[in-house]
């Protein structure tokens, strides 16, 4: 379920994963481990500015994911929700670094990462209004497992991946 949000979240370049719901690790702390790289395998343009953003998202995404992870295994819904809040305090600007990353990519591309944005307003909205980690899996659930959710994951991750290859974080 995390792992889905983060998806949906990665999308419009909030510094939590790559598209993948697959590929995305699952929730949580916004601090930097210095201990944490970023690598790429393949793709057909990995320095490309989609992909350098993509590279950023998926180590911070993965700090947020451990965070979060973290406050479910303690039971602490408000250290979630707090972690989870802080992600959205960024969002217009890498709304348009998302868009101008993808400015020359194909319609169906640029269709799907504005279709995901959509859902990001009520991701935002459940995080807000949830109580607990039962209220806010169940609102998640309904958007992340969506068909239309699902197929704008799937175009932008095969995109993502064709351009950028395998990205993955290693923690020492």
């Amino acid at each position: 379920m995390f792992r889905k949000l983060m998806a949906a979240l990665s999308v419009s370049g909030i510094a939590l994963a790559a598209i993948a719901a697959s590929a995305v690790p699952s929730s949580a702390s916004l601090l930097k481990s210095s201990g944490s790289h970023t690598s790429h395998s393949g793709g057909t343009s990995p320095h490309s500015e989609l992909c350098r953003l993509v590279r950023e998202n998926v180590s911070e995404g993965t700090q947020v994911s451990d965070a979060v992870e973290k406050a479910a295994s303690e039971n602490n819904w408000q250290s979630a929700q707090k972690t989870l809040q802080s992600v959205f305090n960024q969002e217009d600007k890498l709304e348009r670094q998302m868009y101008s990353a993808i400015s020359g990519a194909p319609h169906n591309v640029k269709a799907a990462a504005s279709g995901t944005l959509k859902s990001v307003p009520i991701i935002q909205k459940a995080v807000n209004n949830s109580k607990n980690f039962s209220q806010f899996e169940t609102a998640i659930e309904k958007i992340v497992n969506s068909k239309k959710f699902e197929a704008y994951a799937q175009t932008f991750t095969q995109y993502e991946t064709r351009l950028c290859g395998t990205i993955t974080t290693t923690t020492t």
